[in-house]
């Protein structure tokens, strides 16, 4: 078992090298903490001809300030140890007003999201990284860290909600049981038809 893709920075890749020669190996993608600490802060990460760069905080301040000057949205891992020259290196590049400290992102009540600029290094766990969406989104508001996930509210009682949900890029042996019980929740379904058509029917929905 990994936590998140288990080929993305994963210490399952030291085990895979070792295993694939000897028996016949699937990966089960996860989400990646990028994109899990994307999904806490509310913000698109990419949009466009946005480009994305992830980096390994481990490369020291220099070389992060160098590649952190260039334009697009960033994220950069492996900071426990490394955060004091990781900050610097933002405040370097010019980029730190634009960075967000996320911890252990989709953990419950674990997770926690503070200003890049405002983190003590001495206290950063080994499940956390700086993300920096793109240009477009970095104007938009960001969710706080304490928000916890809204009740759920029946039909004409009170405000409604929205739940964005990922559908996972092969069917429903993807589709992580908390996007289950939204989708199974829902009211209404709200999306391209080819996605929409992916949902199992139900007669208590309607589709838009």
């Amino acid at each position: 078992l990994a936590e998140g893709d288990p080929l993305f920075y994963s210490s399952y890749m030291h085990m895979h090298k070792r295993i694939t020669e000897r028996f016949p190996t699937e990966i089960v993608p996860g989400i990646t903490s990028v994109s899990a600490s994307a999904a806490a802060l509310g913000l698109p990460l990419v949009e466009g001809n946005d480009v994305l760069t992830v980096l390994p905080g481990t490369l020291g301040r220099d070389a992060l300030a160098e590649r952190l000057r260039a334009p697009g949205a960033a994220a950069i891992m492996k900071i426990s140890r490394s955060y004091a020259a990781v900050r610097d290196a933002l405040k370097d590049s010019g980029r730190l007003a634009s960075a967000y400290y996320v911890e252990r992102a989709s953990d419950g009540t674990r997770q926690a999201i503070e200003r890049a600029g405002d983190v003590d290094p001495s206290a950063v766990p080994y499940m956390s990284l700086v993300i920096m969406p793109g240009e477009e989104a970095a104007g938009q508001p960001v969710l706080p860290s304490s928000s916890p996930a809204p009740e759920s509210v029946a039909p004409g009682a009170g405000p409604g909600r929205v739940d964005v949900v990922g559908l996972g890029p092969a069917g429903r042996d993807f589709l992580t049981p908390r996007a289950a019980a939204a989708l199974a929740a829902a009211d209404d379904l709200v999306g391209p038809a080819p996605y929409v058509d992916r949902v199992p029917r139900n007669p208590r929905q309607r589709r838009h």
